[in-house]
């Protein structure tokens, strides 16, 4: 796989275990995936999951799950009230809010999971930041593809994939700004900790 490649991901475990689960390994280079993540699926399907639990492994040592950039980013996209713009701030998310539809820019966090932006897999970007940024750089990793998939007539699947949505022009506007707020709270958050990187080293010589 291109992303198991290049971040060291030395093994992919299988887990006789009937859910449709996997996650990366936070001690050691190895992805774990559950049988019923693999069994009924493609080959793309399975591929693209282990590159989402990959690119966990990313997000997290890029420090971009815990950045107040990022997930003040999400908490804004999703329209969040003060008070639960602070528990993000703190915790990364609201808890069981996966589960929740009461929230904003449904398009463009439908329009980031793996689902829909590459036609496979899953993705519950609307989940919290640990998520979200996670399908969102997803994406990044096929930097036409963006332009390729608003031309034309684009569809949303739901989350169970049984009703599709076609977008409208005010919808792909929708997808555009929250690439862009997404964008930017990542280009913010790595200046940040890279200069906070570059000044404890000057700190330890």
């Amino acid at each position: 796989s291109r992303m198991t490649d290049e971040l060291g991901i030395q093994a992919v475990r299988i887990i006789n275990y009937d859910a449709s689960n996997a996650r990366a390994d936070q001690t050691e280079p190895i992805i774990e995936i559950m049988t019923g993540a693999i069994e009924a699926k493609s080959s793309q399907e399975v591929q693209l999951t282990i590159e989402h639990e990959a690119l966990h492994r990313v997000t997290a040592v890029n420090g971009w799950e815990e950045s107040a950039e990022i997930r003040h980013a999400f908490a804004v996209l999703k329209g969040y009230s003060e008070q639960d713009l602070d528990t993000v701030m703190s915790e990364g998310g609201i808890p069981y809010d996966d589960f929740n539809q009461d929230y904003q820019n449904k398009i463009f966090f439908s329009f980031i999971n793996e689902v829909n932006f590459f036609g496979k897999g899953g993705g519950h970007s609307r989940g919290n930041v640990s998520e979200f940024i996670t399908s969102f750089t997803h994406t990044l990793l096929e930097p036409n593809a963006l332009q390729r998939r608003l031309q034309g007539t684009v569809e949303l699947h739901d989350d169970f994939g049984e009703t599709t949505t076609t977008l409208t022009q005010s919808d792909k506007l929708q997808i555009i700004k929250g690439c862009e707020l997404t964008l930017e709270a990542m280009n913010q958050a790595t200046q940040r900790l890279t200069a906070a990187g570059k000044s404890m080293k000057k700190e330890q010589q």
